[in-house]
């Protein structure tokens, strides 16, 4: 009888027992027993503590990446977000126990079969070791990350289509390893290259007879070659981002866990670093994850605690320098450091999934002072805010929009989103239909940074769009280098001719503005006329206008 532990904290651990009971397993766990399963959320109760230290295989429940790291550095098997259904997580929990249905062994069936499942692959990576000492060569541990394409294409097309794109990884990487290899071997069986799927979303393989480490690098480099051309999944094009951690024996240690775990961390920072190549493991990478991971404590703390502010940056008109809108800008005061840059935090937000409640939590603190300004007899303005691809992805993003404006009581007209060309491009189909409910809603909607993304002209008219941001790199050098000044004029007049209006970010000069101002653009933001502040200082500035900044 299978014996399996569920944390009864897990929101889904009634539905979970009872299909874990019609499966056949016991939730029972006889005292002093050790449970075959363990589905926990993190961070883990004292007693899931002990099964991990006993070797109790270990499903974590996390809520973010970091807690990825963490899970695996402490023991756990495999790890499931806390969004998915109660189906996902026990189709995790089944390849943890080395059970599909149908299928009694331990591998993968289906489109994954051939797949070595963890247990098998510790004792490989032990067997290449063992080799290795006797004839003094290096084993390589190289793990793929996996798990950010396979939610896209599971979110976007369907759960089979993500086992599906990560089968197509999988013969990409057997493309990439051959036999007559020369500069590592790699054990092979009747399938061909031994490649291990250690939890749901990770796939590794072990490399051995290599004479250095550079030998790994070449092998990872020409493997980076291979998935970089683009993924065709149930009739879909998708690009899949190769994220590649690598351990070696004997730099990185002489266990088989430490070394997938370390090879596991160096794909983790990789990602971080945002390269998209492969990174080597080094002691510093346990203190950056480390570190992210205490970030991201604080900034769930921070939340709850109200640490997060908003500030406001005005958006000028330049005929008039009458003050048109402001941009809504998250700042962090944290109680020990102080103001964290948002280029610190936002990405990790992003990574964590804290970016939506962030998110909404600065829509909301927007909206209600929008508001309250109108309440205060101030001249109604336009209140921007930025949207991440992942809030943009919501089904329910509509929804919340509507909800946040009746509750504040703003009028729609009176919010604007602001989106990235890139986050449009992702899926822009999806995405014309999300606009379509986002304008059907009433709120103003703007593409952020224009010219530094690949957006199409010919989705760009079918986007419902009604204003371009034109990125201030462009307006930076727009006055000294005659092809950015081209740029900026070729923007302004495409967006004049699909009945759009620019504004301009960056603006910092008299000179750019005065630029600005020949090309005809209606608005302009930057440091010319004020950084971003708070609400108070904000206020100000629609008592009163810029028109004696324009006029210098």
């Amino acid at each position: 009888m299978t014996h399996v532990w569920i944390d009864p904290s897990l929101p889904a651990a009634g539905e979970l027992a009872r299909t874990v009971g019609e499966r056949g397993w016991d939730c029972s766990v006889p005292q002093g027993a050790v449970p075959h399963l363990v589905i926990a959320a993190w961070p883990p109760r004292p007693e899931v503590d002990a099964w991990i230290a006993a070797g109790a295989r270990v499903l974590a429940v996390v809520s973010g990446d970091l807690e990825v790291v963490a899970a695996l550095r402490a023991g756990c098997r495999a790890v499931a977000d806390s969004r998915w259904g109660t189906a996902a997580i026990l189709a995790e929990a089944q390849v943890l126990l080395g059970v599909r249905e149908g299928a009694p062994s331990g591998r993968d069936s289906g489109p994954l079969s051939g797949l070595l499942g963890e247990s098998e692959f510790l004792d490989q990576i032990a067997t290449s070791i063992e080799a290795a000492a006797r004839s003094d060569q290096l084993v390589a541990v190289l793990a793929l990350d996996t798990r950010r394409v396979r939610r896209l294409a599971s979110s976007n097309l369907s759960r089979d289509a993500g086992d599906s794109l990560i089968a197509a990884i999988v013969a990409r990487l057997r493309e990439g390893l051959r036999d007559s290899d020369a500069v590592a071997r790699v054990e092979r069986g009747p399938r061909g290259p031994s490649i291990a799927r250690v939890s749901g979303e990770q796939l590794a393989l072990v490399l051995d007879g290599l004479r250095t480490p550079q030998d790994a690098a070449r092998v990872a480099s020409r493997l980076v070659e291979q998935l970089a051309r683009p993924f065709d999944v149930d009739g879909c094009e998708m690009c899949v981002p190769s994220i590649i951690g690598i351990a070696t024996y004997p730099a990185e240690g002489s266990e088989p866990r430490q070394l997938l775990e370390r090879a596991e961390t160096a794909a983790y920072c990789a990602r971080q670093d945002g390269h998209g190549l492969f990174n080597f493991y080094s002691s510093q990478l346990d203190a950056r994850a480390f570190e992210r991971l205490t970030l991201e404590g604080s900034m769930r703390r921070g939340l709850e605690r109200d640490e997060f502010i908003v500030y406001y940056q005005p958006k000028v008109e330049i005929r008039t320098g009458r003050v048109t809108g402001f941009e809504a800008l998250v700042r962090w005061k944290h109680p020990d450091l102080g103001m964290v840059s948002p280029a610190q935090f936002i990405p990790l937000a992003e990574e964590t999934g804290l970016i939506v409640p962030l998110g909404e939590y600065v829509l909301r603190q927007a909206c209600r002072q929008n508001k309250e300004w109108q309440r205060q007899g101030l001249a109604p303005v336009r209140m921007a805010v930025n949207l991440s691809s992942i809030q943009f992805q919501q089904p329910q993003l509509a929804g919340v929009i509507r909800r946040v404006l009746d509750e504040t009581g703003l009028d729609a007209p009176w919010l604007e989103l602001e989106l990235t060309e890139s986050l449009l491009m992702q899926n822009s189909q999806g995405a014309i239909e999300t606009l379509k409910r986002l304008r059907s809603a009433g709120v103003h909607l703007s593409i952020d940074d224009f010219g530094t993304g690949y957006s199409s002209l010919a989705y760009l008219k079918r986007f419902p769009i009604q204003a371009l941001k034109i990125d201030q790199s462009f307006i930076r050098e727009s006055t000294s280098s005659p092809d950015d000044a081209a740029i900026v004029t070729s923007i302004i007049l495409m967006a004049r001719s699909l009945k759009m209006s620019t504004i301009a970010e960056g603006v910092e000069t008299n000179a750019q503005l005065a630029f600005l101002r020949v090309l005809n653009c209606e608005e302009a933001q930057g440091y010319l006329f004020s950084p971003p502040v708070p609400a108070a200082k904000a206020g100000e500035f629609l008592r009163r206008d810029f028109s004696a900044d324009i006029a210098a």
